[in-house]
């Protein structure tokens, strides 16, 4: 007899918290350091109060993944539910999410687990994650499941764009060299994740310019596409990504959009400001709600 499949990511899928539970999906957070205190992603830390925070701190946070205990858990749950677990986290070179997960498998033989790294993160992995949710709900097994995500992960990306280097540089994700190079030249990239880690998209010298050619990046991609889906991601700077994703509507007519916050493990990178998109196509049809 065929397992019905439980669908699990983590914090940094950066999924709308009904939207996630409107799919079924159980979310993972990682965890904030700060000062001393433990904070979890999305759960006793709200995007809001940690960006506000954030613009004004003198130290910098840190994160942390979840223990495998943490997974093992919910391997249990599941697991005593009568489910197969599908387990997608973010790329294995952020964060060490993905081993702990698998390390989890470990002390729950018993239940039938497959952990998946995305090569992503944001909302290119909510998408992959809603995908396999969609097709669990429909009553699919492990195996259309897993396909269900990595057809998506084919057909999808994610871009962004900092506002300054400043927190990329105070976390450690960029050299002072190369900040004292890009300061002194006022250069902002255009980046995207790809094959699970940074890559350079272009180098603009102001924050406009980066997010207009990061807008034109995403429509060359995404012209013509059938079916296709946003999400606007920011930092922080709401106004500026509404205003984002009205003008790639009126250029790519997207079936679903929507504006979302990335949440603190993220936005202890890129900081205040960000701006992104995420985007996927011929996902057949509707992700659980009209965005």
């Amino acid at each position: 007899m065929t397992r019905p499949v439980a669908v699990v990511t983590d914090s940094t899928a950066d999924l709308p918290p009904a939207l996630a539970a409107e799919a079924g999906i159980t979310v993972v957070p990682l965890q904030v350091l700060w000062e001393g205190r433990t904070y979890q992603d999305g759960v006793d830390l709200t995007a809001d109060a940690f960006y506000a925070r954030l613009r004004t701190a003198a130290s910098m946070p840190t994160t942390s993944h979840p223990s495998p205990e943490t997974f093992a858990a919910i391997y249990r749950r599941w697991h005593a539910r009568g489910y197969a677990v599908y387990v997608l986290v973010l790329s294995e070179r952020f964060s060490g999410t993905y081993q702990a997960a698998q390390l989890a498998r470990q002390q729950v033989p018993e239940a039938e687990v497959w952990v998946e790294d995305s090569l992503t993160t944001s909302m290119a992995l909510g998408f992959q994650a809603l995908a396999a949710a969609r097709v669990a709900a429909e009553g699919g097994d492990l195996h259309a499941v897993r396909a269900a995500a990595a057809a998506v992960r084919a057909r999808s990306g994610v871009l962004f764009v900092p506002r300054t280097l400043a927190y990329m540089r105070r976390s450690g994700r960029l050299g002072p060299l190369q900040y004292r190079l890009a300061s002194a030249l006022r250069i902002l990239p255009v980046l995207e994740i790809r094959d699970g880690g940074p890559a350079l998209v272009a180098r603009t010298r102001t924050f406009p310019r980066a997010v207009r050619r990061m807008r034109d990046e995403v429509v060359a991609r995404c012209q013509g596409q059938a079916d296709l889906h946003l999400a606007v991601l920011h930092a922080d700077a709401a106004d500026d990504a509404r205003a984002l994703r009205d003008d790639l509507t009126v250029r790519l007519r997207p079936q679903q959009h929507w504006v979302q916050t990335i949440g603190p493990v993220l936005g202890i990178h890129t900081g205040p400001g960000l701006l992104g998109v995420a985007y996927a196509w011929d996902l057949g049809g509707p992700l659980f709600f009209t965005a």
